[in-house]
């Protein structure tokens, strides 16, 4: 853990020192931490923004840096220290809300840490640099009275043109022991080692470095390396809130976007923090307002009702195909005695649900008066009465549950439901062609159907929607 500094402490800096750095007083009389590196190291300082440290080469041999200060600093963290120290203190912090205008100053500091890493990053970007062998533990910060410093203790060393015969640890994969290759992209360190310099244009790409500071992030606040991360399902404390909540805990939504690649530069992740600070995680959840509440009970009641209708209209449509029709007659029109053979009140919802459920999967006659090719399509849309409990089964799930189930709700939105009505809006693009202009009552239902199931699938983009 990290602490007060006094000279002639041990410090561990990072991964390129052979043994933990010591805080010692140099011959000029400067503080320095002076750590030991590997034999055969090269070091070419990183264009760091101003509140960054630059190692020196000491003059007692060529693998020997130091930080060097001015005055001795008060404490010395890394960035997996400070975290883990707020979350030795979790429940205090429970105490205050996402969105509150005040919270306690050691997560004000956590956040004005996370931004002032976010800023080097972007600047070494910028200079075409990329972040290396980043870790939660190679992050240094130190407290100097009132303001802090900060220092990538591993940025900047390498062998160059003679790598060591025998890696060291951290250059090693995950299943060779080392914990840190979870946080770089495919756990490969070498590639990543690769990324602390100057990159040329094709080599330089931003993304494995936000995924990596992403992992530092996340294995920081939640007290263990990982490399993606886990589900509300898995941990409940990466819930998040929906997005119409003022002030809202979306931190985890955020950093699966980061993660996932839909933040593509470090200005980006930079304001994405700004607008969902780190600090959300160890706040209890914004206050729901009354009319949010109110909001939510409408919205559920009508989607489920809108439903409710459109199920029971599909399976009124089903009952119809099975009916004999005259050849003589278009679809659905009347018989020779003047009644229509399609009439919805010769049978109870629940007896046509039963009805229904019975003949799934069953061979159904085809309707009459159609071509072919429309037949076969219409055939095609009777999944849609399926399709609409799926919804509905889906949004009531999320209406009990909405922080709970978030990630596993937009999964199943993005990858199963949207990809399914857009097949089936297809499909009743080409029955109309192939009908053309021939009237048919049941295709307009069909009609109304999918569009209640576009409807629903806009609600639940809004719904889902991170920002």
């Amino acid at each position: 853990m990290g602490g007060r500094v006094l000279v002639g402490n041990l410090q561990p800096s990072g991964l390129f020192e052979t043994e933990p750095a010591c805080w010692v007083l140099s011959e000029e009389g400067e503080f320095c931490l002076r750590r030991v590196s590997y034999l055969g190291i090269e070091y070419h300082a990183p264009p760091l923004p101003e509140g960054y440290l630059l190692w020196q080469r000491a003059r007692q041999g060529a693998n020997v840096f130091e930080l060097k200060f001015s005055t001795l600093p008060d404490y010395v963290w890394s960035f997996w220290d400070f975290c883990a120290s707020l979350r030795a203190s979790s429940a205090k912090w429970k105490e205050y809300r996402c969105g509150s205008e005040e919270i306690p100053d050691p997560l004000r500091k956590l956040d004005f840490i996370a931004d002032a890493i976010l800023e080097a990053a972007e600047h070494l970007h910028n200079e075409g640099w990329g972040l290396g062998l980043i870790s939660p533990e190679n992050i240094l910060i130190f407290e100097c009275g009132d303001g802090l410093l900060f220092a990538f203790t591993d940025l900047g060393f390498s062998w160059g043109d003679t790598p060591p015969l025998v890696p060291p640890m951290f250059l090693r994969r995950c299943a060779e022991g080392n914990k840190f290759a979870v946080l770089w992209d495919g756990e490969n360190p070498g590639a990543q080692l690769e990324r602390g310099r100057p990159l040329s244009r094709t080599e330089f790409d931003p993304v494995p470095d936000i995924r990596a500071l992403v992992r530092v992030f996340a294995s920081s606040l939640l007290g263990r390396y990982v490399s993606v991360l886990p589900t509300p399902e898995e941990n409940p404390e990466t819930r998040a809130q929906s997005p119409r909540i003022p002030g809202a805990r979306r931190i985890w939504v955020t950093l699966e976007h980061a993660l996932d690649g839909l933040i593509s530069s470090m200005q980006e992740f930079r304001t994405a923090l700004w607008e969902t600070p780190l600090s959300q995680h160890f706040l209890a959840e914004a206050a729901v307002p009354v009319q949010g509440r109110i909001w939510r009970a409408v919205a559920g009641l009508g989607a489920v009702g809108a439903l409710a209708a459109a199920v029971g209209l599909w399976m009124w449509i089903g009952t119809q195909q099975k009916e004999p029709t005259s050849q003589s007659s278009p679809l659905g029109a009347p018989d020779s005695s003047g009644k229509n053979d399609s009439s919805p009140g010769d049978t109870g919802s629940s007896e046509v649900a039963s009805q229904m459920l019975a003949n799934e999967g069953g061979s159904k006659p085809q309707p009459e008066g159609l071509p072919q090719v429309a037949q076969e399509g219409l055939k095609s849309l009777e999944e849609a009465s399926e399709l609409l409990r799926e919804v509905e089964s889906l949004w009531q799930s999320y209406a009990k549950d909405p922080v709970g189930t978030y990630f596993s709700t937009r999964r199943q939105v993005e990858k199963v439901f949207r990809p399914r009505i857009e097949k089936l809006s297809k499909d009743l693009e080409e029955i109309r062609k192939a009908v053309k202009e021939t009237p048919s009552p049941e295709l307009e239902r069909v009609t109304q159907a999918l569009s209640q199931l576009q409807h629903k699938l806009r609600q639940f983009e809004l719904e889902l929607s991170p920002r």
